[in-house]
């Protein structure tokens, strides 16, 4: 058996021993459970909904405090 299929095999049997843990997203099946499901989602929005908020907030933070430093402001 040469390298490259001995490193797809071994890839494959990884793959197949871990499928379980795809069942953890709310889309690929976890919609046997309506609470985890619907917290998980909002959870995720609250995520998205924040994180741009967030990066732009430190990035004016930042740009203020460094133009502090220099005397610019």
């Amino acid at each position: 058996m040469s390298r490259p299929w001995l490193v797809l095999g071994l890839l494959a049997l990884a793959a197949l021993l871990v499928a379980d843990a795809s069942f953890g997203c709310a889309v690929c099946g976890g919609l046997n459970d309506d609470i985890r499901t619907r917290d998980s989602y909002l959870n995720a929005t609250i995520f998205m909904s924040v994180l741009p908020v967030g990066l732009v907030g430190s990035a004016v933070w930042y740009l203020r405090r460094r133009m502090r430093s220099r005397g610019d402001l």
